[in-house]
């Protein structure tokens, strides 16, 4: 008997999870290491350089809602690869700045895009391929963000101390750009009828639909509900003041 063949919704969740781990576990829990040896080797003001952290939080906030607006609409894949290169490469980048306003035009740029690649693809992607196990895909694709940062903090720090910390940028943000978008070009896709499919699990909804005394729709709202609800930016807000204080 023929082993069921494994729903493509799950490399949606595996590319979720590469998401997670460039942006959040690589680019954002190692942007801390090159606060010291930064300032040190170029004579900044601790507190004047990681301002750039903050102003980058700032610049993304205001363009969230935009980003929650225009995601979901038209060529949703462009506009992913296109805002993951602009922020991991702005990333990279960085070993090439030698003012401190460059890490403000910088800022700029990772907040611009980092709105766009942050926060919504990963639940967008995983509830419009998923009716059942949305938890589990959510919680997993998550936590890659924890494994990333255990593993290339130490790579990082390792990096800055042997090599410098403008070797140690560029390590770290085309690790992220390659991680992230060779999923996003050759994996993503934003609907499951593009590959012909039913999110996983829509079949047994489809099932207990037809069974008396079972109720037909699931309570909850859609991405794009969820997108233009208050509660989801209050979680963002959360989201960036942990990161922030961290």
């Amino acid at each position: 008997m023929a082993k069921p063949k494994l729903h493509y919704a799950w490399w949606i969740m595996v590319s979720c999870g590469s998401l997670s781990f460039g942006i959040t576990g690589i680019v954002m829990s190692c942007m801390g290491i090159f606060l010291a040896p930064v300032c040190e080797d170029l004579g900044f003001q601790r507190g004047s350089f990681s301002f750039y952290i903050t102003l980058m939080w700032l610049v993304m906030v205001v363009v969230l809602p935009l980003a929650g607006k225009s995601l979901p609409k038209g060529n949703s894949k462009l506009k992913l690869a296109a805002s993951l290169a602009v922020f991991t490469l702005t990333f990279a980048a960085m070993s090439q700045f030698t003012q401190l306003y460059h890490w403000y035009i910088g800022a700029v740029l990772l907040g611009i895009s980092g709105g766009y690649c942050m926060f919504l693809p990963i639940p967008m992607l995983i509830n419009t391929w998923f009716k059942k196990k949305v938890g589990t895909a959510m919680g997993i694709s998550m936590a890659m963000s924890g494994i990333s940062g255990m593993i290339f903090n130490p790579i990082g720090a390792w990096a800055i101390q042997n090599h410098g910390w403008r070797t140690a940028y560029m390590i770290l943000g085309t690790s992220a750009a390659v991680i992230t978008l060779l999923f996003v070009i050759f994996i993503v896709k934003f609907k499951p009828e593009e590959k012909g499919l039913k999110p996983y699990g829509a079949d047994e909804i489809d099932v207990s639909a037809q069974q008396p005394g079972t109720p037909a729709d699931l309570p909850g709202a859609t991405a794009r509900q969820a997108f233009r609800s208050p509660a989801f930016y209050t979680v963002v807000l959360y989201a960036a003041t942990m990161l922030m204080s961290a």
